[in-house]
């Protein structure tokens, strides 16, 4: 079986993700998504992020019942900044004999060579890339960072028949901070949106 790593803050998970890792799933038989939130993410201003439990207890709602989709509290273990090659090892040590692969957006693609060790981390662990709107990974831009062996093959593990979602976790919290908490509640599942409402996340600027 493969394991794949969808890394994320997922803050909050909502309905792109899920139909991202079904896609996934549909691809690649045999494989488990394995949603994996970070802890403190060495890309993001922490500071702004919801808790870890609520983040992680989200995701498991989101997924409840789903075949082949898992959450994981292993970067919460390691209670620091985790960079996605240290966690792919510590996976692949935990699964001997499996393939561990992660599971990126094509705008992440485009900044991949700024990640920690990024030249290890696509030896080592094979990459799956999704399309996100508005961001067409393009071979000549990535050639000023990969050499050709490289940039062929990330340029082969683009998903095609992925569904465009037309907005971000970010733009989602923009709505319930503006007020627009029905419009947002029309990307997520209804579990989501339930535990959101219950727990007071996203309020309005005004009532923080």
């Amino acid at each position: 079986m493969q394991i794949i790593f969808f890394g994320g803050t997922f803050d909050p998970i909502h309905l792109g993700h899920l139909a991202i890792a079904k896609r996934v799933v549909e691809r690649f038989p045999f494989s488990r998504v394995l949603f994996a939130p970070s802890y403190i993410p060495p890309h993001k201003n922490f500071t702004s992020l919801s808790s870890f439990q609520d983040r992680f207890r989200m995701t498991e709602l989101a997924i409840s019942g789903m075949e082949n989709l898992e959450v994981s509290a292993i970067e919460h273990e390691r209670e620091k900044s985790s960079y996605t090659l240290d966690t792919l090892r510590i996976l692949r040590e935990r699964f001997p004999g499996k393939t561990i692969s992660f599971l990126i957006g094509s705008d992440s693609l485009m900044q991949l060579h700024s990640w920690h060790e990024c030249a290890s981390l696509v030896r080592e662990f094979p990459v799956i890339v999704y399309p996100r709107s508005g961001v067409h990974p393009e071979r000549e831009e990535l050639r000023k960072f990969w050499p050709e062996e490289e940039t062929e093959k990330l340029l082969s593990v683009v998903l095609k028949d992925v569904p465009l979602f037309p907005v971000s976790s970010t733009s989602i919290k923009a709505m319930y901070r503006s007020g627009q908490g029905s419009e947002a509640e029309k990307f997520l599942p209804e579990s989501v949106a339930a535990y959101i409402r219950e727990k007071g996340l996203y309020r309005p600027e005004t009532q923080v």
